[in-house]
């Protein structure tokens, strides 16, 4: 019986995935009234992995943010890079569907033309330079 093709060794085992929670944030959850089920997942999950924020915007009368299917989290760091990464990788998995980040905005519709430059909105906040805004499908 020939047994060369077999390995020796055991093969090694594969990096644990860490889940994505959507419990209630620890630090409250006083943003999520108004906002849709998808918008509530997105602040939980963020909040779970990233503590350190402490600022979000939810509910307003404008936009997505007035149908409650929009957050901004507020951070100006690099953070916010890793944070808008992170939200693209999980998209699928949080329903999310658009994402605005230092005057770039990234949209699962168009996923494959990457990040877009935006015109200029005349202000370091509308032009999302101190926030990440996520908008999801509900």
């Amino acid at each position: 019986m020939r047994v060369d093709y077999l390995s020796t060794s055991k093969p090694k085992p594969k990096p644990k995935v860490q889940p994505i929670s959507t419990a209630p944030c620890a630090t409250g959850s006083d943003v999520e009234q108004g906002l849709a089920q998808a918008t509530i997942d997105v602040h939980r999950a963020v909040c779970a992995r990233y503590p350190q924020i402490e600022v979000y915007g939810g509910l307003r009368s404008d936009g997505m943010h007035g149908q409650g299917l929009a957050l901004d989290i507020m951070v100006s760091s690099d953070l916010g890079t890793e944070i808008a990464e992170w939200l693209q990788d999980h998209a699928a998995e949080l329903g999310v569907t658009e994402l605005i980040w230092r005057q770039r905005i990234w949209t699962t519709e168009r996923a494959g033309d990457g990040w877009r430059s935006m015109e200029d909105r005349g202000s370091a906040t509308a032009n999302h330079m101190d926030h990440v805004h996520v908008t999801t499908g509900g």
